[in-house]
């Protein structure tokens, strides 16, 4: 076969390979007019879009030029438009070689080519007809103009101005060393990630999960080459290898980049091979439990492809309020409230070194504010960090915050024993227990007590219980039931006795927290239960909402008489079923609601939860409106409908709570975007409108408090007081005669 034949073949096959590297798209506009035109930028010469872009893949004695999918890493798509008079020579940026002023002739066809002689007498001055759409590229030495080629995308010269192609030119997108890329080889199965270490960061292949930054990776320009940066772990590639037991394993540096490797990426059939410069070494993967070291030539070193990391978009309006990781440090677990004066609080647990639950691991507390409906929110305070220490910790915050008063409490597992733990010797028990923590604030959240712990009170209310904890999130505040200074509280905690899951029980408090006692007999309203909610019905009932898988188990306890002395929990509970997700701890939340269409004032059910997946993803809202029926189990899960939904984050997210803003809206605070198995804390205000797809609308502003009352304004607001919630007793802001 002759050189030249082999040449083509070699670079058709170069065409025929997928490149699936995803770009984001160009930003600039087009050009309008060729008096833009900066000789000193760089430009792409494309045709439709950028999968249809000039380029010279070059060659033994000439370039050829092609038209192919832009690559960000490759300066073969890019050109210098050097002025001669009114129309000018084109220059490739990545071969420095200009278009050819002679055509290539084969078969019949006359090839574009560049000179690889740089001869100034061989550059071609190419003229830009402005048409619709871009522009025709004529060249003035032969008068033809180029088109994209039917011989595997080869560019040709065509006498006739119909056939011509119409280009568009831009200036070439910076390079964005903010983006994050995948690299993997054959297959994402093959993805490259840094698996962390003691010293170093360990580089291993395994199956790309996404979203999880260890598996992205920032590819930052440098004097020589490019610096690869993981984004999980935040540590940048050595150029040197760790030698171990005679193999050299690909690292990175833990400590500041300080041996940062620099690197190149040579563009090859299919993909990429990715060379230290460093050591002038090639990475592959390792024969050993799919780690990464570095080959001696390029024909062993692995074939990389890369690929845009897919963004982690979050609602519009959202606000960040923790980041997970932030270096060794990870969240989970929000918990939210709002004061009498309508400030807001989150909290969030801070856990260290990885994110799993209490159990022989530190774990602190940390908590921020908002004084105007969570536009603005303070710097965090870590509530506990002078009490916790290497494997003793506070988590699970729940919290409440009276309406009359300017009293706060957050109740907290605490302690160096889990509920479930891989070691038994860090499981809880009856003489060695997790702890029950509690914290106060007396004024508004701006201040919280040193931890006391309420431990022996609470499992002292059952002598079976070997183990619990109070379910995360909100404590509920009842609207009805007051004895002496305070209206009743009501917090749900998850019991095991001895190596089982005894269930759900409640406990309540009339003195908000100063005491406990347990709400029914000994008897769990959820056998097996989970994690768990409580909310009141407009009757003064409590029901109990427990985390399973594809919704709730619920169950409604009943008090006797109006006094709320004494009642009980139905026989059983039922399952109500929401969604496709996992178990999770969302939140069950009643507001008063206007029907839009009718104008009638209703109580209205919502329940947050994962809804997609059989997992954590796909938090959202379901809503129903509460009749006079909704007053036992049988009632409460029934009306329900998949289509009374609002989805908040489609992707990764779990726990969710919510609470009233003094303005009417809702506040929301949801664990978003999972990684390394921590989670960011989102925080979004939602309007009722906006989850209802404006069926219903908050029927007051304000949050019912001493200080931030409801406000009724209007007569249909007063009528509303004096019918549907003439039992609610909360705080009213009358401003019209009665």
């Amino acid at each position: 076969m002759k050189k030249k034949s082999f040449r083509k073949i070699l670079a058709a096959l170069c065409a025929m390979t997928t490149m699936t590297i995803c770009f984001s798209k160009v930003q600039a506009a087009p050009l309008e007019n060729t008096n833009s035109i900066d000789q000193s930028k760089s430009y792409i010469i494309y045709s439709g879009d950028t999968n249809k872009t000039l380029y010279d893949d070059g060659g033994n004695n000439e370039g050829w030029l092609r038209q192919g999918k832009f690559l960000d890493f490759d300066k073969n798509f890019k050109w210098k438009l050097e002025k001669n008079g009114n129309n000018f020579y084109l220059k490739n940026e990545g071969t420095t070689w200009y278009v050819n002023k002679t055509a290539k002739t084969s078969q019949d066809k006359s090839y574009v080519v560049s000179d690889k002689t740089n001869t100034a007498n061989n550059r071609d001055t190419y003229s830009f007809e402005k048409v619709d759409g871009g522009y025709k590229l004529k060249s003035v030495s032969n008068g033809k103009y180029i088109k994209y080629g039917q011989d595997r995308d080869y560019v040709t010269f065509t006498g006739s101005a119909s056939a011509a192609s119409v280009w568009k030119i831009e200036e070439k997108p910076a390079y964005d060393a903010s983006k994050e890329y995948i690299i993997y080889s054959n297959n994402k199965t093959n993805a490259l990630y840094d698996s962390g270490g003691k010293d170093v960061g360990w580089l291993q292949k395994g199956t790309y999960a996404e979203f999880n930054g260890v598996y992205s990776w920032k590819i930052e320009k440098n004097e020589t080459g490019l610096y690869l940066k993981n984004v999980g772990t935040s540590w940048y590639v050595k150029g040197n290898p760790l030698n171990l037991n005679n193999k050299d394993y690909v690292v990175s540096d833990k400590n500041g980049g300080n041996e940062k490797g620099s690197y190149k990426f040579e563009k090859v059939i299919g993909g990429y091979k990715i060379k230290s410069l460093t050591n002038n070494k090639y990475i592959r993967f390792g024969q050993d439990r799919n780690y990464i070291t570095f080959a001696n030539n390029v024909s062993e070193g692995a074939l990389w492809k890369l690929e845009i990391a897919p963004k982690f978009e979050k609602p519009e309006g959202s606000i960040t309020l923790w980041k997970n990781p932030n270096g060794n440090e990870f969240y989970r677990i929000p918990a939210i409230a709002t004061t009498n004066d309508g400030r807001l609080l989150a909290i969030n647990d801070l856990r260290y070194d990885y994110a799993s639950d209490l159990g022989n691991h530190r774990i602190d507390l940390l908590i921020k504010s908002s004084d105007d409906n969570g536009v603005n929110w303070t710097e965090h305070k870590n509530l506990t960090v002078n009490n916790s220490r290497a494997n003793y910790g506070f988590g699970d915050a729940a919290m409440v915050a009276d309406r009359n008063s300017d009293k706060v409490i957050i109740l907290a597992a605490a302690g160096d024993k889990g509920f479930w733990h891989n070691n038994r010797a860090y499981v809880s028990t009856r003489q060695n227990p997790i702890k029950v923590a509690k914290l106060v604030s007396n004024d508004g959240g701006k201040t919280f007590s040193e931890p006391e712990y309420v431990t022996d009170e609470i499992y002292g209310l059952d002598t079976s219980w070997t183990r619990l904890f109070v379910a995360s999130g909100r404590i509920m505040q009842s609207r009805y039931v007051k004895v002496g200074d305070y209206y009743r509280i009501y917090a749900a905690i998850l019991v095991g006795k001895g190596n089982s899951n005894a269930g759900n029980y409640i406990i309540y408090s009339d003195d908000f927290g100063d005491t406990w006692k347990l709400l029914g007999n000994a008897t769990s309203p959820v056998p097996n239960g989970d994690e768990a909610k409580i909310e009141e019905l407009p009757n003064g009932n409590v029901v109990i909402t427990s985390r399973t898988g594809t919704g709730r188990n619920i169950n409604v306890f009943t008090y006797n008489d109006s006094t709320f002395a004494t009642g009980q929990w139905e026989f059983s509970f039922k399952k109500l079923t929401l969604g496709n997700g996992s178990a999770c701890n969302g939140e069950t939340y009643i507001v008063y609601a206007k029907d839009t269409t009718t104008k009638e004032y209703k109580y209205l059910a919502l329940q947050s939860l994962p809804t997609l997946g059989n997992s954590r993803k796909g938090v959202g809202i379901y809503y129903k409106e509460l009749t006079s029926n909704d007053v036992n189990v049988n009632g409460f899960i029934n009306g329900w409908s998949q289509d009374n939904f609002y989805m908040i984050q489609q992707r990764d997210s779990g726990y969710s709570t919510m609470s009233i803003q003094k303005d009417g809206k809702i506040a929301f605070l949801y664990e978003d975007r999972k990684e390394n198995n921590g989670y960011d804390a989102q925080f979004i205000t939602l309007d009722l409108k906006t989850i209802t797809k404006g069926k219903y609308e908050m029927a007051f502003e304000g949050t019912g408090s001493k200080d931030s009352p409801y406000v009724i304004d209007t007569q249909d607001k007063l009528d509303a007081y004096n019918g549907i919630f003439k039992n609610e007793k909360v705080n009213w802001d009358i401003k019209v005669a009665q």
